[in-house]
């Protein structure tokens, strides 16, 4: 079985750090894109088998990058979890409806984080 990847996005280095540490005794393969910018072409690259993408970034936000995601017909069907500070149910609401299939709420817990990783996958 192949070791699953998953790509992080977020304009912040220090919560791919805090993702990699929450992920770290488990058998991932981490790849961390620090904004927008570069997610779209680097998906081939990378082939990512799970996306956790950070709603607040500047630029492009989370939201609208999923969208993004969503109109590649590759990359429809891989699970696509954003990570985010909103609370709001408006917020929440706005994730899933851009195509996202799960959320998690800063600040990361890491049995949830685990959890919601091996559902997705």
């Amino acid at each position: 079985m192949n070791t699953p990847t998953i790509l992080i996005v977020d304009d912040e280095s220090d919560n791919f750090d805090v993702i990699s540490v929450l992920l770290s005794n488990q058998d991932y393969q981490l790849h961390y894109i620090d904004g927008a910018q570069r997610v779209i072409a680097s998906l081939d690259i990378i082939q990512p088998d799970l996306i956790l993408l950070d709603v607040m970034m500047p630029d492009i936000d989370g939201i609208e990058l999923c969208k993004q995601i969503r109109s590649i017909p590759k990359w429809q069907a891989t699970p696509i979890t954003m990570v985010t500070a909103l609370t709001r149910k408006e917020d929440l609401a706005r994730c899933l409806n851009a195509g996202a299939d799960d959320f998690i709420s800063k600040p990361l817990n890491g049995l949830e984080l685990r959890a919601r990783v091996t559902s997705m996958l």
